[in-house]
């Protein structure tokens, strides 16, 4: 599964919890909090995110996303992955279901908008071998100068995209609660299928502008998380940083 979930787990259940705040020119925009759970064979993780500060003013944006699946043979197998967010007027819910790291069912609700001859559609092909959006977000290493250097096959249910992960640096970081060694990685954007060809935002995003992500070991788990991170984007950089964390 693109080793970024495998374990060297408790023997015991274990739970993580962070809270992040994102923000562009120094405003906050967005909160959420995640909290990740684990046993020697399974994982689940749940988030809720929602619009803050100026953007809720303009766009009141609130959702739940959950990730789960097995840990086997020292792989993670994700099973399940859903979506469901309310953002002004526009309502969506996704649930994509997946077996040995394969795609097996995709719904959405509303259905996606009859698409252009523009639009580079999703093939079964495209759909081996893949994590969800939040899988990728837990990175399982022996030491942080193994993090980088991998390559995540996401699949959000719409979008196939490939999020390539290179080295930069490994320095002391003091990001909120916590306080130790990071290790900040670059990251390369593709698009694989699932977006329409010309779009403005998916060529500015994979035309190698500035995207970054620091992880930190979780405790003493084999379990790299992000604790800070930033993302040019056509109107600005945006900044996420990890807030209270608490857990092992």
């Amino acid at each position: 599964m693109g080793g970024l979930v495998a374990a060297a787990v408790p023997a015991r259940a274990q739970t993580f919890q962070a809270e992040y705040v994102v923000s562009i020119f120094g405003l906050p925009i967005a909160r959420s909090t995640f909290t990740s759970r684990w046993t020697e064979t399974s994982y689940e993780i749940q988030g809720q995110v929602s619009s803050s500060g100026l953007a809720a003013i303009f766009d009141d944006t609130k959702g739940t996303v959950e990730a789960s699946g097995r840990l086997e043979d020292k792989d993670a197998e994700p099973q399940r992955y859903e979506l469901d967010y309310t953002s002004g007027k526009k309502k969506q819910w996704t649930l994509v279901r997946l077996e040995d790291g394969n795609v097996v069912a995709t719904e959405n609700a509303p259905p996606p908008k009859p698409r252009r001859h523009s639009w580079v559609p999703v093939e079964a092909a495209h759909l081996a071998d893949v994590v969800d959006p939040l899988t990728a977000t837990l990175v399982q290493a022996a030491s942080p100068d193994d993090v980088c250097n991998r390559t995540a096959r996401i699949y959000d249910g719409e979008l196939r995209a490939d999020l390539s992960l290179s080295f930069l640096r490994k320095a002391p970081a003091k990001v909120g609660d916590f306080e130790g060694e990071g290790v900040t990685c670059a990251i390369r954007f593709t698009p694989i299928s699932g977006y329409r060809k010309g779009s403005k935002t998916i060529e500015y995003l994979a035309g190698g502008n500035r995207m970054e992500v620091t992880f930190a070991r979780l405790g003493k788990t084999s379990f790299f998380v992000p604790l800070q991170g930033q993302v040019e984007t056509r109107i600005g950089t945006v900044h996420f940083r990890v807030g209270k964390i608490s857990g092992v």
